[in-house]
């Protein structure tokens, strides 16, 4: 396996995404078609990529619009997160449980939601969903940003599956970048699911994937960590409680998340 990024900036990462650049031609020419349209579903299609190739030809593809000069797509992803979730960061949530109750099951569904800390870690908070995984084009949707100037672009002229592509996740990937709206130094959500491990950090770029070794065990793992958090954990805690309607099962029909999902 190649050496894994360990830094913490964008220039960093940026840095070391040049370095992959040069040194294997066939993941730059793989994120060159990638950002062509007409050539993307050669590269969604190329079984000689693995999962690791895929995630940094995806994070090769999408850093051209984070350049300042291209129009400061890091900035203008975190300004369009903080103005629709700021007043209610929590929302998150509810768009992690719409995106796992539209996903595919080969088996009764089956979702655990994880709040914890465990010494000397960062606080975190897990969702685990036994879905049949992340396909391509989940990955490239969940790093989408100003995809298009059209609301539908994406779903409108696209013919690949996935869950991020047919639900509102897929339209730029706002659904899912909520969850970056939280009140923290960074937010790091930690992605692993169909051979897929990667994580998304909002110190680096919200919509910029790092590879991360993990192990395939047939779920969905999305664990969201926490860095210095400007709330505790019993805060967490009191507020998945009232969500879920815990010790108040009269409201369960007025506010629980789960009032409308299908499963």
């Amino acid at each position: 396996m190649g050496e894994l990024f360990q830094q913490t900036t964008f220039e960093d990462y940026d840095e070391w995404l040049d370095e992959l650049e040069a040194r294997n031609p066939k993941l730059a020419a793989a994120a060159k078609k990638l950002r062509r349209r007409s050539n993307r579903s050669e590269v969604l299609s190329d079984d000689s990529l693995s999962e690791r190739d895929y995630v940094e030809v995806v994070a090769l593809g999408r850093r051209q619009g984070y350049y300042d000069g291209s129009g400061g797509g890091n900035v203008a992803a975190k300004r369009d997160t903080d103005r629709q979730y700021s007043p209610n960061a929590w929302r998150f949530v509810e768009e992690f449980l719409q995106n796992a109750d539209d996903c595919d099951y080969l088996t009764e569904p089956s979702i655990t939601i994880e709040v914890g800390q465990a010494a000397g870690q960062n606080p975190h908070i897990k969702f685990t969903y036994n879905e049949t995984g992340f396909t391509r084009q989940d990955v490239w949707a969940i790093t989408a940003f100003q995809e298009s100037n059209k609301t539908d672009d994406l779903v409108t002229h696209q013919s690949e599956s996935g869950v991020f592509y047919r639900e509102k996740t897929g339209r730029k990937g706002r659904g899912f970048k909520s969850v970056f709206a939280l009140q923290a130094d960074n937010v790091i959500v930690h992605i692993r699911s169909n051979g897929f491990s990667f994580r998304l950090d909002n110190q680096i770029g919200c919509a910029l994937p790092i590879w991360e070794e993990g192990q395939r065990d047939g779920w969905t793992h999305i664990d969201v960590e926490l860095v210095n958090p400007k709330f505790d954990l019993d805060e967490i805690v009191s507020e998945f409680s009232h969500m879920f309607c815990i010790g108040d099962y009269g409201a369960m029909f007025a506010r629980s998340p789960f009032l409308f999902m299908h499963r």
